[in-house]
């Protein structure tokens, strides 16, 4: 979003943790705090490093970038961005009105019970959900990745749904549309292929069981999972269902991915909750390949349109969608052109960032 804001002539500067990708050039300036900082987990969702150490020093850099008074406009992304922009600008000498955009990938009273750092299940939810009816009240404008997440934040008039504004996410057309489709089917055995983080809101102890099933009528398909961390409960898990001789974790870096996308004759995708859109999703639609997910993690995807999407948990179903695409490879590639053509002319980051720019100059031209 940012290159593309870029490219449009805004003057972007980015203020973020010590990880990413950093062998890609930008052209626009990118500030990590506490970037000597090498222990931090990857994984998504909240921690301790990130709560006691990084987030406050997330908002000190904010802080000083807002009291300079050479910035009109902070776009926080997810809680820790806002929350860090909330407090920044509080603290700001002299107090600032900057406006502050939230763009709201999820909802904490669903994903938040997921990460487990209280004992009971309900107490996250309870505490996602007064975080949910709280902080995004508190911006000047949301951006809501999906129409879910703009119906709950307005359902209980803690924000007015005028001030919330649906775009959804962009995928980078360019890296995923330049890979080699026909790679696909000529691996040996049938690929299926998992790409994302595996943390437990993904879904992946679902996916195992339909993969299980899958190997029962396709003894010789192999699952790929291409993500940057394999959790030892999950490759125990893995183990313990014997399926080691099946399963494959590797980190192919997000400029191999593509490639690996490719390759695959099925991508899946096997999370059941989602209030926004997986960027997973986008990303294998940009590969053209055939894609099978439950139904409540699928807001782009039509059933035997661009995918086959099956009713949620239903491992069954699913298992039974891939090997409907193993046996008919031409459906396959028809479904997967349709995806390609769906977010070539709806996802594109230019476009994205062609109606965040109106969402900022909306804010910023009342003032001047």
């Amino acid at each position: 979003m940012a290159e593309a804001l870029h490219r449009r002539g805004l003057s972007i500067e980015v203020v973020t943790y010590p990880l990413g990708d950093e062998s890609k050039p930008v052209t626009y300036p990118v500030h990590r705090v506490a970037s000597g900082f090498r222990r931090l987990d990857p994984r998504p969702g909240p921690s301790m490093a990130k709560l006691v150490y990084l987030d406050p020093l997330l908002c000190a850099a904010l802080r000083r970038k807002i009291a300079s008074g050479e910035y009109d406009l902070v776009h926080a992304h997810h809680y820790e961005g806002l929350l860090a922009a909330l407090v920044a600008r509080r603290l700001s000498r002299p107090r600032s009105r900057i406006p502050i955009v939230y763009d709201a990938h999820t909802l904490l009273e669903s994903e938040l019970p997921y990460y487990r750092i209280l004992p009971v299940r309900r107490w996250m939810t309870s505490i996602g959900r007064f975080l949910d009816r709280r902080l995004p009240p508190a911006a000047d404008h949301v951006i809501a990745v999906s129409d879910r997440i703009r119906t709950q934040l307005s359902a209980d008039g803690a924000i007015d749904a005028g001030r919330i504004t649906v775009i959804a996410n962009g995928v980078e057309l360019e890296h995923f549309t330049n890979s080699d489709a026909a790679l696909a089917g000529e691996a040996d055995s049938p690929r299926i292929v998992f790409a994302g983080n595996l943390a437990e809101y993904q879904g992946v102890d679902l996916l195992l069981r339909a993969f299980t099933r899958v190997l029962e009528f396709s003894p010789d398909a192999r699952l790929h999972v291409l993500t940057h961390s394999a959790p030892r409960e999950i490759t125990a898990r893995v183990h313990e269902s014997g399926l080691a001789h099946a399963v494959e974790f590797s980190d192919p870096g997000y400029a191999e991915l593509p490639e690996r996308l490719a390759e695959a004759d099925v991508l899946v995708n096997p999370r059941i909750e989602c209030d926004g859109i997986p960027q997973k999703l986008l990303n294998y639609m940009a590969a053209a390949r055939p894609i099978v997910s439950f139904e409540s993690s699928a807001p782009l995807l039509a059933h035997e349109k661009n995918a086959l999407v099956v009713r949620d948990g239903d491992t069954a179903a699913f298992a039974d969608a891939v090997l409907r695409l193993l046996r008919e490879p031409e459906l396959g590639r028809a479904l997967g052109e349709a995806a390609r053509e769906q977010v070539i002319a709806q996802h594109s980051w230019d476009r994205v960032a062609e109606r965040v720019e109106a969402v900022y100059r909306s804010m910023l031209e009342p003032a001047q």
